[in-house]
């Protein structure tokens, strides 16, 4: 009787250098998402070109989700290293089409451009967590990685505003390259180590005939090019609403409801409990606090007339209420689904208060507290799904489970930025001298979608620490 030889455990061959390689990755891709939150009002100015401003941000959202896809497809057929070395390069190249940007279409694509590169790093990253740590490393993992997302909302809204106010919007994209180039210096020789290994796992594997990678069908190319293009026919409906607009939008729907059943896992629209609320948990929150975070941003430069540096120091408390999530979901000791719904019940509340200060024009300093209570509930909930759905993966499920999350958040976020930025186009013309009435409804929304996401929380079912 012969046995396959054991398998080398790849953290034993990266170490602490693959921990810090990608956390300084995630730390230079969150900065650049909250230097744009943070100068893309100075930017749509700049460019006259104010009725675009959300376009910057779904489609970045859109391109992410259509990589998202290629990415769990990549990840599962040739392991997860190339597929992140690619991101950086993508990444890297959009930063440099929106840095060099001098009309707001040339930003708009550089934003998409960035959305491949980040969708191929976000999928990878969390493919090669799941194979590089053990069960036990993985809470701890996720809680060096939320901490190294939110670290830059210490001092990134400062910098990108002060970048904004003394050399240009421009110079926010530029800032980002040094922190990718020394990410990928670190990265680099561990990432063809653990090709390598992958490699080599893989020729084992072929000896046995009871492998459970076979019959996994992957998610389809073409799904995900259907959703990424219902997102800008959707935002197109809502931003002009003319007699084309209904049946443009239902022309958005339909490419929806192709795609959406054949990127999803089976079985995901019987909404059983497992992994389907997970997803759809994740879209929600994620969907809800970006949208969010972009237009309370908006929010403050034009309705409380601050410069962006002020503005985006509002949204810096919320770095401190991300990492206390982060910290409380690994050592508090419920279950995953119940962290779940504290997060997004925290979230919804501070998402919530912040819609009725536009409303009623409260005093901005209460943003920073509102914020602060959305950010506690999104850092619990973040780290709890994605660990949720590797517990409820099988291993050879694992590439198209994480692409799943991914892309559940990458379409939540970039159909709410299509919403509310196609609301915020009509109301602007509408009522463009009562703020109130524009941010206000806006919020008002996104608060509803967080709602909402507390009752699919409820759907997940018992899911252990």
């Amino acid at each position: 009787m012969t046995t396959n030889p054991p398998r080398r455990d790849p953290a034993r061959v990266s170490g602490l250098r693959l921990t810090i390689g990608l956390c300084i990755g995630i730390t230079a891709v969150a900065f650049e998402a909250l230097a744009v939150a943070t100068a893309m009002p100075r930017a749509a100015e700049d460019l006259e070109a104010k009725e675009w401003y959300a376009w910057a941000f779904s489609i970045f959202q859109a391109a992410m989700l259509f990589a998202t896809i290629a990415a769990g497809r990549l990840c599962d057929r040739i392991g997860p290293s190339r597929p992140m070395a690619l991101g950086f390069v993508i990444f890297t190249a959009g930063l440099l089409v929106a840095g060099f940007a001098p009309v707001m279409t040339m930003l708009i694509i550089g934003r998409g451009i960035q959305g491949l590169g980040a969708g191929l790093f976000s999928v990878s990253l969390y493919v090669i967590v799941a194979k590089a740590y053990s069960a036990a490393e993985r809470p701890k993992v996720f809680t060096w990685i939320s901490t190294a997302w939110v670290l830059p909302g210490f001092i990134g809204p400062l910098i990108a505003g002060w970048l904004t106010e003394r050399l240009s919007w421009h110079w926010v994209f530029f800032s980002v390259i040094p922190f990718l180039a020394l990410a990928a210096g670190l990265l680099g020789p561990l990432l063809i180590k653990l090709e390598r290994m992958r490699v080599a796992d893989r020729a084992v594997d072929t000896q046995d005939p009871q492998d459970p990678a076979k019959g996994v069908v992957p998610a389809p190319i073409w799904a995900a090019g259907v959703l990424a293009i219902a997102v800008p026919v959707l935002q197109f409906a809502v931003q002009r609403p003319t007699w084309w607009s209904i049946p443009l939008g239902v022309v958005g729907v339909g490419l929806l409801a192709l795609g959406l059943p054949k990127v999803m896992p089976p079985r995901f629209f019987r909404f059983g409990r497992g992994i389907a609320p997970v997803i759809g948990v994740r879209g929600l929150i994620g969907g809800t606090y970006f949208a969010a975070e972009a237009f309370t941003v908006l929010m403050l430069t034009d309705m409380y007339d601050l410069p962006p540096s002020i503005a985006g120091l509002m949204l810096t408390v919320g770095t401190v209420g991300w990492t206390t999530g982060s910290y409380v979901q690994a050592r508090w000791r419920i279950r995953r689904d119940q962290l779940m719904t504290l997060g997004t019940a925290s979230l919804a509340v501070g998402i919530i208060a912040v819609a009725l200060i536009a409303w009623f024009h409260a005093p901005y300093a209460l943003v920073a507290v509102a914020w602060a209570v959305s950010a506690l509930g999104m850092g619990t909930a973040f780290s709890s799904t994605s660990l949720a759905v590797m517990t409820l993966s099988a291993t050879q499920e694992q590439g198209r489970n994480a692409s799943s999350l991914q892309l559940g958040e990458a379409l939540t976020a970039s159909l709410t930025s299509a919403m509310i930025g196609g609301l915020y186009a009509f109301l602007l013309r509408v009522a463009p001298a009562e703020q109130a009435l524009v941010f206000g409804p806006l919020l008002s929304v996104v608060a509803v979608l967080a709602v909402l996401a507390i009752v699919v929380s409820r759907r997940v079912g018992p899911v252990a620490h």
